[in-house]
């Protein structure tokens, strides 16, 4: 059994006994987690303090660099900063990768700078959800 069977099974089984801190030990196990912005690492904090599962950062998912990914729960949450997301073109090519996940039951999650900083116990609440309906078993999309 890997991490990530360890992992999994701690998320389908999130009440349990001891399921806390299990799940602190597989965070702490999956070491530091390399941001690419000051946005991402604030979302990073905000779900490490409300002790949500621990995402993987700037993965490759389905052929694509997402921001965060909950690969067995089949969750993306994408940061969209204007600066990089203000051209027609990255606003076409991200409706395209969310329209693709979608047909994959993956959750994907945009979420504003304005929203993250404004609005941050609503976001931690829409993260929690979708983790909470992950389907049982994983999302597909090779890294």
């Amino acid at each position: 059994m890997t991490l990530e069977d360890v992992g999994a099974l701690a998320a389908r089984h999130p009440s349990r006994a001891g399921m806390r801190q299990l799940r602190e030990l597989l965070d702490a196990a999956a070491g530091p987690a390399f941001t690419r912005s000051p946005l991402e690492e604030t979302f990073l904090a905000m779900v490490r303090r409300a002790r949500l599962p621990a995402p993987e950062v700037n993965a490759q998912f389905m052929g694509r660099e997402v921001d965060f990914l909950w690969r067995h729960e089949g969750v993306v949450v994408e940061l969209d900063g204007y600066r990089f997301h203000k051209s027609r073109r990255n606003f076409e090519e991200d409706r395209e990768d969310d329209s693709g996940r979608g047909r994959h039951r993956v959750t994907v999650i945009r979420l504003t700078a304005r929203r993250l900083r404004h609005d941050s116990e609503a976001v931690l609440v829409d993260v929690a959800q979708a983790l909470a309906r992950a389907p049982a078993r994983p999302a597909t999309g090779a890294a």
